[in-house]
């Protein structure tokens, strides 16, 4: 069974290269290979932006989050940037749990989402943050960052803070034995606290 229904490349009215990818369904064991082998053939395509709407998704297996995960890294590497449309609840609750809820934007409508988008790319702009690599202050990785934000490091997933001056600072943990569970989290790690 397809999960990618729909994929439609168009450009907006100012020029913005826009690629929609309709997703439904589940991905689980057997249709897990192909969803992965349709969303990496689609990063390449992305010029600019795109929409991913998963209203209609309701499960996916942990390697399938993976590969969704890595399609945004992939076109965020690009210069580019994904927004999601209406995730269904039952995902948004997965994202949440992960900690992806900064990474995964969750709009209701489509112009919102093009106008966070818009915004992003204005703040993207407005600081040349497209091309700052810094050293992970705890094991030295160089890393490339797109936007101020919260990270975790790809090499030892330590949680960093690329602040608005453009200074990286590690988020160190008080704890790894707990998990304190804050809801709505406002970031894209969760708080840990003492015993």
């Amino acid at each position: 069974m397809d999960v990618i229904k729909a994929v439609t490349e168009s450009h907006l009215p100012d020029g913005r290269f826009l690629l929609e990818i309709v997703m439904a369904g589940s991905v689980d064991a057997t249709s897990m290979q192909q969803f992965i082998t349709e969303l990496d053939g689609l990063a390449p395509k992305v010029k600019g932006w795109a929409l991913i709407r998963m209203e209609e998704v309701t499960y996916m297996n942990s390697t399938a989050l993976g590969s969704l995960f890595h399609f945004v890294s992939a076109v965020e590497t690009r210069g580019g940037m994904v927004a999601f449309l209406k995730i269904h609840p039952r995902m948004k609750t997965v994202f949440t749990m992960l900690g992806q809820h900064e990474i995964i934007r969750d709009f209701n409508t489509r112009d919102d989402a093009l106008a966070w988008l818009k915004h992003k790319e204005e703040s993207r702009s407005a600081t040349g943050a497209s091309e700052i690599i810094k050293p992970c202050p705890a094991c030295r990785y160089h890393i490339k960052f797109a936007v101020p934000g919260y990270y975790l490091c790809p090499n030892c997933r330590a949680c960093l803070n690329l602040d608005d001056h453009l200074q990286l600072k590690r988020i160190p943990l008080e704890s790894t034995e707990y998990l304190e569970l804050v809801f709505p989290c406002r970031t894209s790690y969760y708080r840990v606290v003492k015993q």
